[in-house]
This record gives structure tokens, C-alpha cells and sequence, in this order.
């Protein structure tokens, strides 16, 4: 007969959005092993036996965050209304006061920043979702052009690069500390972008 083991005791999602809020906040580095246990309320057997190695497990946070972000992402692109609408107001939102979640920036970013092109899997996992968002971003784009709510001119994976880049940008100065008054003047240079 076979041994049956000990149900978990714990909930694996609630653990994994306490490492990846963890490791959001101080980066792979600064995250110690004891930090670990005690945001995830586990012991360390638990904890490694479900998720592995430290590496492992942010490389977990890392994809489910990442998962995470393209599917808002996706819910804020599509449904009713004008494509250009929609972009717009998802702009906006970057402009939007800071709350304790946008002033850590974004963890894909902060994950890019922290490691560079020195971890090939963390490399892959920021590419995947920096692509998956220029795509998403490209497709309302092209979407709006076809409404007649955007210059046809535009080609819309150089444009939706350039959201890729004021959004992590954005989410950057956020992480810094910068003034309000700074994002905001860089939202109203993609507004321009969008609405001339």
C-alpha cells in the first residue's frame, strides 16, 4: 500500500504572493532566507519542498507576477468603447498618486535592473512579458487606427515600444521616489502621442 504524505496545511497561492511581495520589495539580494519564513508563515521544509531553492521561488513570483500584469493588462485593452479611449485612460492611470503597491515600481523592472542580462531565466521570463505587453499594446493600436481614432502613420510595434518604455519608465521614477509632478509631465508627453 502506498504511503499517503501529510496534506498541506497551507495555501499555495496566499505563500506565493507573500514571497513574491517580499522579494518585490527588497529584490533576490536583500531577501534573507529568515525574511522568507516569516512572510510566508512556513518552515523552511515546507517552504522548499513546495517551491524549491530561494532562486526557485522567485522565479515562481517572478512568472506569476508576470501573468499577473499581462492579464490586467489585457482586461484594461479590451471590452467596450473606443480602442483609443481605452489606451488613453490606461495612460492616465500611470498619473495616478502614488500607493504603497506603484511606489515599488515594477518587479518585472526591478527584476531586469537587479539582474541584467546576467540570469538567462529571469532574462527569458522579462522578455516574455515585455513582449507580451508591446504586443497587447500594439494590438489597441492598431485597433484605434482602424476606428480612425489614430494616426495611420504611426506603426504601431514602434509606438507600442515606446509605451513599454514610458510605462517601465514610469514605474522606475515611482520606485525612486520622483515628484509627482515628473510623472506627470511624462504621461501628458505620451497623451500628446495618442491624442494629436
Amino acid at each position: 500500500m502506498t504511503q499517503v504524505g501529510r496534506p498541506r496545511e497551507f495555501d499555495e497561492g496566499v505563500v506565493l504572493e507573500a514571497a513574491l511581495d517580499l522579494f518585490w520589495s527588497r529584490g533576490f539580494e536583500a531577501t534573507s532566507k529568515r525574511e522568507l519564513l516569516e512572510a510566508t508563515g512556513l518552515a523552511s521544509q515546507s517552504l522548499y519542498n513546495t517551491f524549491g531553492d530561494k532562486r526557485a521561488l522567485y522565479l515562481r513570483a517572478l512568472r506569476h507576477y508576470g501573468d499577473r500584469r499581462l492579464a490586467e493588462l489585457e482586461r484594461s485593452l479590451t471590452g467596450r468603447g473606443r480602442a483609443r479611449n481605452r489606451l488613453i485612460k490606461l495612460v492616465r492611470s500611470w498619473a495616478a498618486p502614488a500607493c504603497a503597491e506603484s511606489a515599488k515600481g515594477c518587479f518585472i523592472c526591478n527584476s531586469a535592473a537587479e539582474f541584467g542580462v546576467v540570469d538567462a531565466e529571469v532574462g527569458a521570463i522579462v522578455s516574455t512579458v515585455v513582449e507580451g505587453t508591446r504586443h497587447r499594446y500594439a494590438a489597441v493600436i492598431t485597433k484605434a487606427q482602424s476606428e480612425g481614432d489614430l494616426n495611420r502613420r504611426l506603426d504601431p510595434k514602434t509606438l507600442a515600444a515606446t509605451l513599454v518604455c514610458a510605462a517601465d519608465g514610469v514605474a522606475i521614477l515611482r520606485r525612486a521616489g520622483a515628484a509627482q509632478g515628473l510623472i506627470e509631465d511624462a504621461v501628458r508627453g505620451v497623451l500628446a502621442l495618442l491624442e494629436g
